[in-house]
């Protein structure tokens, strides 16, 4: 079933509405540097506001193991997304699933190593460059959709949405801006449109 989420959330009242739409997983940011921050504080009041069916990702500020366990324990993490870059072996040690973060290759290196496993990984290619994708690049992903949940980010109007995934359905697309009003300010009729839109997709399949 394709499901949403929507990432770098940074108040209550967007992610509650989100939730409340129809959203099926909440992303929030602990990256200070990132325009999207949110404050631990915060975060943690909006989590523990949740429905169980709700999935927390969470973007840490740092990747050392035992500060990520800590996070994930304390925010009910679902899910850590975490930068390829800082995917180490030191993290499969983690209780906590991880969403890793990539470019196709950055993801190839990592699942060379048969001693990595992922929970679930974001692609850096978007919905609108489906039909420019190789048919190598469309294999590997295709691949990768079939063992992993891949999340596919969202850059198309919701109007688009059913054609741009026609050939290539991912198991979650992924929102970071596509439902925004201003950075980090989420649109609500548009969250509705969105959520809409997948519905019917759900219903054709």
């Amino acid at each position: 079933m394709l499901k949403l989420l929507i990432d770098g959330l940074t108040t209550q009242t967007d992610a509650l509405v989100a939730a409340k739409l129809g959203a099926n997983g909440l992303g929030f940011i602990l990256d200070e540097d990132n325009p999207r921050y949110i404050e631990f504080t915060l975060a943690h009041s909006i989590i523990h506001q949740l429905a169980p069916m709700v999935v927390p990702y969470i973007t840490p500020h740092r990747f050392e193991p035992e500060i990520l366990n800590e996070l994930a324990v304390k925010l009910r993490a679902g899910s850590l997304i975490i930068p390829a870059a800082h995917y180490s072996k030191d993290l499969q040690a983690l209780s906590c699933p991880m969403t890793v973060k990539g470019s196709r290759d950055e993801i190839s290196a990592l699942l060379s190593d048969s001693d990595r496993k992922l929970h679930a990984i974001v692609s850096d290619l978007p919905l609108s460059e489906i039909p420019d994708w190789t048919e190598r690049d469309r294999h590997h992903w295709r691949k990768l959709n079939q063992e992993h949940h891949l999340l596919l980010p969202c850059d198309v109007e919701p109007d688009e949405l059913l054609g741009a995934i026609e050939t290539f359905q991912p198991a979650v697309l992924y929102f970071q801006g596509a439902s925004e009003s201003h950075t980090g300010l989420q649109d609500w009729p548009k969250v509705q449109a969105y959520v809409q839109a997948i519905q019917q997709i759900v219903e054709r399949v």
